[in-house]
C-alpha cells in the first residue's frame, strides 16, 4: 500500500506542469498503478505559439505548404476556424530524418529510449489567430504516442520535447514571411 501511495504521489508530481504563462492543452486519463489500484492522471501539454509577420491567409497557405513538402499528411481541418492536424502514423525510429527521441520522449527501455525502437504517431494540430492584418499567431501543439512494435499493447503517451514545434514554426514563418 505504501508502495502504491508513493508511486501514486510521483505520477502526479511528473504530471503536473510548471506555469510560464504559456497556453495548454489538458487530457484526463485513468492508468493503473497497483493491482486493483487505478488513479486518473491530468496531463498538460503546452501549446507553442509564435507571432508571424503575415496575414493569417499567408500564413495558412505557408502551413499547408510546409506540412506537404515534409510529407506529413493532414488528418483534418476546419479552414473557417484556420484550424488543421497533421499526423505521422507508425513511424518507426526517426521523424523528419532524425532519431524519434530528439523530438519526442516516449521514457526508456532496455535499448535505450523507447521513442526510437517503438512504433511513433505523432499528432501535429496548428490553429491561427490573427493579431491584425498583417500579422498572425501560430499556435501549435505536438502530441505523441508509442507502441512496443513486436506486441499489440496498449500505446503510452509520449511528451513532446518542443523542438518539432519550433521547427516548423520557423519553416512556417520563413514561407509566410517571403511572400
Amino acid at each position: 500500500m505504501k508502495r502504491a501511495f508513493a508511486l501514486s504521489l510521483l505520477l502526479a508530481a511528473c504530471a503536473s506542469a510548471p506555469d510560464d504563462g504559456a497556453p495548454t492543452s489538458t487530457a484526463t486519463s485513468r492508468v493503473t498503478v497497483a493491482p486493483q489500484t487505478t488513479m486518473d492522471i491530468t496531463r498538460q501539454d503546452e501549446v507553442d505559439a509564435v507571432q508571424i509577420s503575415a496575414s493569417r491567409d499567408d500564413v495558412w497557405k505557408a502551413m499547408l505548404a510546409t506540412h506537404q513538402s515534409l510529407e506529413i499528411p493532414m488528418s483534418g481541418s476546419d479552414e473557417s476556424a484556420h484550424a488543421a492536424a497533421f499526423t505521422l502514423r507508425d513511424k518507426t525510429r526517426t521523424i523528419l530524418g532524425k532519431p524519434a527521441s530528439s523530438y519526442v520522449d516516449c521514457g526508456n527501455g532496455p535499448a535505450g529510449p523507447r521513442a526510437d525502437s517503438y512504433r511513433i504517431t505523432v499528432k501535429i494540430s496548428h490553429r491561427l489567430q490573427p493579431v491584425s492584418d498583417s500579422s498572425t499567431i501560430l499556435g501549435t501543439l505536438v502530441e505523441a504516442w508509442a507502441r512496443h512494435p513486436g506486441q499489440s499493447a496498449d500505446a503510452i503517451q509520449c511528451n513532446s520535447r518542443r523542438t518539432l514545434e519550433k521547427y516548423l514554426a520557423g519553416i512556417i514563418t520563413t514561407r509566410a514571411s517571403t511572400k
